[in-house]
């Protein structure tokens, strides 16, 4: 009702607009016959090969309840269609970069769908991209989908409403707008979660394969077809012809192609019975509503429980030493480690025999490497926690190192870079990377050179020596689970879990800015000009909640400054990017970026104010209004934060990383409520005052 009386208080007294205009809704022609449309751009960062046959979208009026089941059955249709390309690219060798087979609204013309088979080639191989990817839509059109298929997309989708509905109070107000949007515009359904969630699992058992495959055979139509070729412009570059793409559809059609091959599953992920290890030791932490516990094999694990989400357990370890302990040439491979060993599979299991494993199960756990640290995050609903448990278990026991997924992930990578040569954004990123580190050989340029030098047993190497024993990290669990059915599994899980015996820190290879002040103009060749202004700070400063809490003040600060004076007063840009953050490891240090685009004729203009800006804050300080602001907001986000189980992990990573307790209000509340403008004033100072800096203008060649 509150809301209700503010929006007509607000809205009431608009006038009502005297003979509005209609709304019009474009009619696409029909044609019986296959069109061809390519577009090329000097600009392009990819090609793609797209197959689309439009048709009429339901009326508005038979969006009933028969329309919600139709949709559900559109949506395992894809979901299986796009498993069947995922497995294609972690096969040998794709011609492809991505793909998909897919239903859905048309981004063209409201009122319409589509019927979609979509291709991102490798270089020069946009015809086997589109055969490939052809081919399999014409195995499905031909074959249909199995009924172990079926299962899988049942499973993923009614987890995925069990989450949606169990976390029904969590929903964003985007979300809910998102969805008034769709009513109002499209007239889709406006249902509840209740409602949704009940009608999902009153349909979903009705549904069968042979349903599924039928509606995908209605939809693949050559009816009302375009063949779409986007790509690169320039000297020497050709695209796939409308005559050669027809006479690869018509190829295909007249082809042997086999049935899907679903292939023998395993029935658990851990098979061996597993030795743990008991907990020798628990330390309350009543500060946190927490405890430590240490096993015998000498792993500690920092238990919470934190039901804010209710289907939420989080996973997290780290350890110290990193990226920071490898030798230059390694660091590419590390840097590359998380999402290459995400795709080789556990144990027995490649990356596609997981993932079907997987369906309907709600558990991830991934290893990474930061500059610092190995870093160990995963999450799981309450009911899945144990299949989290088998994954970490099995992630340092069991490793696979599948060279077939490697080597078709790095083709398609090679591929992507390779097709982002001349990307404007690409140049100006790995160009801020070499001058923001000196140039440094640690520096991660991604390329066909330098990507062409990672191999499966570099990975292997890597990941072995960072993951050699568990008794080097300490493990955080937080999430809506009880404490009785944490402790077997960690007794079980954790408590097998390889040691090493080895006690390690980080090293600081001192890659941080150039000393001094370092100014560049690069010219670059853009189809729209503009200028991109890149400022980068980089100071010492000590690592205490007074600084860094500062530091986050001066960020707010900065942000309604700029907004007021080079947006709003100027006009002289869409926005300006800040952040600036303080860190500890590997050296205390305070980074400040600035960044925005602008008209080329403004931008040492607009770049004065930038500095005068600054300069202004160091002097005088702030404003007290803009203080007030940042303060409440910053006050304000950590209210919301609390609501959330995230916030007590990070609240014991930085009690256990960095020594504070930021729950404390002494390190956070008192501090930020205490602030003065001469407080921001001096931190402002501190941070800026005889930094180094990199001044960097991109802009259009002339």
């Amino acid at each position: 009702d509150e809301v209700e009386a503010k929006v007509r208080e607000l809205f009431s007294t608009i006038p009502t607009v005297e003979n509005p205009k209609p709304r019009v809704y474009q009619e696409v022609p029909w044609h019986a016959d296959t069109r061809y449309v390519l577009a090329q751009d000097k600009e392009a960062s990819i090609s793609s090969v797209e197959v689309v046959a439009l048709r009429k979208s339901v009326p508005i009026e038979d969006k009933n309840l028969d329309y919600i089941r139709n949709r559900h059955i559109i949506s395992l249709m894809n979901s299986m269609a796009s498993a069947r390309i995922s497995e294609i690219l972690q096969k040998d060798n794709p011609p492809f970069v991505s793909g998909s087979i897919a239903y859905g609204p048309n981004g063209y013309a409201r009122g319409y769908d589509e019927f979609s088979i979509y291709a991102v080639p490798l270089p020069n191989e946009e015809a086997a991209a589109l055969r490939a990817v052809y081919t399999e839509a014409e195995r499905i059109r031909r074959h249909g989908f199995t009924e172990s298929e079926l299962d899988r997309a049942k499973a993923i989708m009614a987890a995925n409403y069990e989450i949606y509905y169990n976390q029904k109070d969590k929903i964003d107000n985007d979300t809910y707008i998102g969805s008034f949007q769709d009513y109002f515009l499209n007239g889709e359904p406006l249902t509840s979660v209740d409602f949704d969630y009940n009608f999902l699992n009153m349909v979903l058992p009705s549904i069968s394969a042979e349903e599924v495959s039928a509606l995908y055979r209605e939809l693949f139509t050559e009816e009302n077809r375009t063949i779409i070729v986007m790509g690169l412009e320039g000297d020497g570059i050709t695209h796939i012809s409308k005559e050669e793409a027809l006479a690869i559809i018509d190829e295909v059609g007249k082809a042997d192609i086999e049935p899907y091959d679903e292939g023998e599953l395993a029935t658990s992920l851990v098979e061996t019975d597993i030795k743990g290890s008991a907990i020798a030791a628990t330390t309350p932490l009543p500060q946190f509503d927490a405890v430590e516990w240490t096993l015998e094999n000498n792993v500690k694990v920092i238990y919470r429980k934190a039901d804010h989400e209710k289907d939420n357990v989080a996973l997290n370890a780290f350890s110290y030493g990193g990226t920071s302990l490898l030798d230059d040439d390694e660091v590419l491979p590390a840097y590359l480690l998380s999402t290459l060993s995400s795709l080789y599979g556990v144990g027995d299991f490649d990356n596609i025999s997981l993932q079907k494993m997987m369906a309907g199960k709600k558990a991830s756990v991934s290893f990474d490497l930061s500059e610092t640290a190995e870093v160990i995050s995963g999450s799981s609903t309450p009911k899945d926690f144990e299949t989290m448990m088998q994954l970490l278990y099995l992630k340092f026991t069991e490793p696979r190192f599948d060279k077939t997924a490697h080597d078709a992930y790095m083709q398609r990578l090679i591929s992507y870079v390779e097709n982002m040569a001349n990307d404007p954004n690409k140049i100006m990123n790995d160009s801020i990377s070499l001058i923001t580190t000196a140039y440094s050989p640690r520096t991660v340029i991604l390329n066909r050179e330098t990507l062409s030098t990672v191999s499966v047993d570099d990975i292997e190497k890597i990941y072995r020596d960072r993951f050699a024993g568990a008794d080097e990290f300490i493990f955080f669990i937080v999430g809506n689970i009880d404490e009785e059915t944490v402790k077997p599994m960690v007794e079980k899980y954790i408590g097998g879990l390889p040691v090493a015996g080895r006690i390690e820190t980080f090293a600081d290879r001192k890659t941080g800015q150039p000393k001094g002040r370092v100014d560049k103009n690069i010219g670059l060749e853009l189809t729209i000009p503009k200028s991109t202004v890149f400022i980068s700070f980089e100071n010492k400063m000590e690592y205490t909640p007074y600084n860094t809490l500062g530091l986050s003040v001066i960020n707010g600060i900065l942000d309604i400054v700029y907004t007021e004076k080079v947006r709003e007063e100027e006009g002289g840009t869409y926005g300006v990017q800040v952040s600036v953050t303080g860190r500890k490891t590997p050296s205390a240090r305070v980074k400040a970026l600035i960044t925005f685009d602008c008209d080329p004729d403004r931008a040492d203009e607009l770049k004065k104010i930038v500095f005068d800006q600054l300069k202004y804050m160091g002097k005088r300080g702030p404003s007290e209004e803009n203080l007030e602001k940042t303060v409440l907001n910053l006050l304000k986000n950590r209210e919301e934060s609390k609501r959330h189980n995230s916030y007590w992990t990070n609240v014991l990573l930085r009690y256990y990383q960095l020594g504070i307790n930021s729950d404390d209000p002494n390190n956070f509340e008192d501090i930020l409520n205490a602030y003065t403008v001469r407080d921001i004033k001096k931190i402002t100072k501190k941070s800026f005052k005889k930094a180094d800096l990199v001044d960097m203008t991109f802009s259009p060649l002339k």
